[in-house]
Protein backbone atom coordinates (compact mmCIF):
# COMPACT_ATOMS: atom_id res chain seq x y z
CA UNK A 1 0.00 0.00 0.00
CA UNK A 2 2.82 2.23 0.76
CA UNK A 3 3.89 2.33 -3.25
CA UNK A 4 0.60 2.96 -4.06
CA UNK A 5 0.68 6.54 -6.17
CA UNK A 6 -2.26 8.47 -7.64
CA UNK A 7 -1.13 7.58 -10.98
CA UNK A 8 -1.79 4.63 -10.51
CA UNK A 9 -5.53 4.90 -9.27
CA UNK A 10 -5.87 7.23 -12.48
CA UNK A 11 -4.20 4.79 -14.36
CA UNK A 12 -7.28 2.20 -13.06
CA UNK A 13 -9.89 4.61 -14.38
CA UNK A 14 -8.24 5.08 -17.12
CA UNK A 15 -8.52 1.31 -18.23
CA UNK A 16 -11.95 1.59 -17.54
CA UNK A 17 -12.46 3.84 -19.75
CA UNK A 18 -10.63 2.35 -22.34
CA UNK A 19 -13.04 -0.39 -21.66
CA UNK A 20 -15.97 1.17 -21.84
CA UNK A 21 -15.00 2.42 -24.94
CA UNK A 22 -14.31 -0.70 -26.48
CA UNK A 23 -17.43 -2.03 -25.47
CA UNK A 24 -19.74 1.06 -27.06
CA UNK A 25 -17.19 0.84 -30.41
CA UNK A 26 -18.24 -2.93 -30.61
CA UNK A 27 -21.93 -2.21 -29.89
CA UNK A 28 -22.06 -0.06 -32.66
CA UNK A 29 -20.27 -2.21 -35.41
CA UNK A 30 -21.83 -4.84 -37.76
CA UNK A 31 -18.91 -7.31 -36.74
CA UNK A 32 -20.19 -10.03 -34.95
CA UNK A 33 -17.13 -11.08 -33.29
CA UNK A 34 -15.97 -7.85 -31.70
CA UNK A 35 -19.89 -7.51 -30.54
CA UNK A 36 -20.26 -11.13 -29.63
CA UNK A 37 -16.31 -10.25 -27.25
CA UNK A 38 -18.48 -7.56 -25.23
CA UNK A 39 -21.81 -9.80 -25.21
CA UNK A 40 -22.85 -9.60 -21.27
CA UNK A 41 -20.58 -6.41 -20.49
CA UNK A 42 -21.91 -3.20 -19.26
CA UNK A 43 -20.07 0.10 -19.55
CA UNK A 44 -18.98 1.57 -15.80
CA UNK A 45 -20.97 4.66 -15.39
CA UNK A 46 -20.09 7.90 -13.43
CA UNK A 47 -21.39 6.85 -10.53
CA UNK A 48 -19.76 3.52 -10.50
CA UNK A 49 -16.72 5.24 -10.47
CA UNK A 50 -17.32 7.30 -7.92
CA UNK A 51 -18.22 4.41 -5.23
CA UNK A 52 -15.22 2.43 -6.76
CA UNK A 53 -13.28 5.55 -5.27
CA UNK A 54 -15.13 5.96 -2.27
CA UNK A 55 -14.70 2.53 -1.29
CA UNK A 56 -10.60 2.54 -2.12
CA UNK A 57 -10.52 6.30 0.24
CA UNK A 58 -11.99 3.94 3.13
CA UNK A 59 -9.91 1.49 2.55
CA UNK A 60 -6.69 3.88 2.36
CA UNK A 61 -8.16 5.43 5.42
CA UNK A 62 -8.15 2.73 7.54
CA UNK A 63 -5.09 2.06 6.67
CA UNK A 64 -3.62 5.44 7.88
CA UNK A 65 -5.89 5.43 11.32
CA UNK A 66 -3.95 1.95 11.40
CA UNK A 67 -0.22 4.26 10.66
CA UNK A 68 0.42 1.63 7.54
CA UNK A 69 0.60 5.04 5.25
CA UNK A 70 0.59 8.51 5.46
CA UNK A 71 -1.22 9.46 2.92
CA UNK A 72 -4.58 8.84 0.87
CA UNK A 73 -3.66 8.82 -2.81
CA UNK A 74 -7.29 8.23 -3.75
CA UNK A 75 -8.38 11.38 -2.13
CA UNK A 76 -6.16 13.15 -4.72
CA UNK A 77 -7.67 11.79 -8.18
CA UNK A 78 -10.69 14.00 -9.31
CA UNK A 79 -13.96 12.33 -11.04
CA UNK A 80 -16.42 13.89 -13.68
CA UNK A 81 -19.39 14.18 -11.66
CA UNK A 82 -21.69 11.41 -12.44
CA UNK A 83 -25.18 10.70 -10.60
CA UNK A 84 -27.14 7.48 -11.18
CA UNK A 85 -30.53 7.41 -13.24
CA UNK A 86 -33.59 6.74 -11.43
CA UNK A 87 -35.62 3.67 -12.22
CA UNK A 88 -38.87 4.23 -13.87
CA UNK A 89 -42.15 2.51 -13.69
CA UNK A 90 -43.15 0.40 -15.92
CA UNK A 91 -46.25 2.04 -17.49
CA UNK A 92 -48.24 1.14 -20.46
CA UNK A 93 -47.27 3.67 -22.79
CA UNK A 94 -43.76 2.80 -21.46
CA UNK A 95 -44.26 -0.58 -22.34
CA UNK A 96 -45.30 0.49 -25.59
CA UNK A 97 -42.64 2.55 -26.70
CA UNK A 98 -40.10 0.05 -25.31
CA UNK A 99 -41.47 -2.77 -27.57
Amino acid sequence: MDRLRAADVEAVFEAVDERNGLIAHARTTGDPALRARVKGRRVVGAATKHRIRATLRAALNKAILERRIGLNVASLIELPPGKRLKALIWTPERILQWQ
